[in-house]
């Protein structure tokens, strides 16, 4: 019962269900790729691939300096056939699927390259509630790193 609790949660996620549906149609993406495609901070996306791996859902393998992660062995096939047909009419996938096409076509060297430019060393990512809408906004009121301030209401439109 504990493991089917654990892939439970490990599916739980929207970020997490897109990498697995992206991984169901390509052999293996690299954590670089999978940032694009998500638009998330690099350490978020591990940590998703992390919670993935440990319900062992995913299998990694490291290529010098590159993570590539591809679906584990033990991925239930009924249960990896019931999220791809569940998937297929998700606009957010299809949206993956076109970003995936432009993502693969680059170089590896310069898809990292490019992403560690977009964003200062100082710069901190965006929450992950701004991240979830694109929104990319820096410091939001609604991350919880923040501190609250009693009686001030957050400004974004998503609180």
């Amino acid at each position: 019962m504990k493991a089917t609790v654990h892939v439970t949660k490990a599916l739980s996620d929207g970020s997490r269900l897109r990498v697995i549906a992206a991984l169901a149609e390509h052999a293996q993406l690299c954590v670089c790729q999978l940032t694009e495609m998500l638009q998330l901070a690099t350490p978020t996306v591990s940590r998703h691939m992390s919670v993935l791996q440990n319900a062992r859902l995913v299998h990694s393998r490291r290529d010098g300096r590159w993570v590539f992660y591809r679906i584990s062995d033990s991925f239930p096939p009924l249960l990896l056939q019931w999220i791809r047909s569940s998937l297929t009419e998700s606009e957010e996938i299809a949206k993956d699927r076109e970003n995936l096409k432009s993502i693969l076509a680059c170089e590896l060297r310069d898809l990292c390259r490019n992403q560690k430019r977009r964003r200062p060393r100082n710069q901190k990512p965006p929450c992950a509630h701004c991240a979830a809408k694109g929104q990319g906004r820096l410091n939001c009121p609604g991350s919880p790193t923040l501190e609250k301030r009693p009686g001030k209401l957050p400004n974004h439109d998503h609180f």
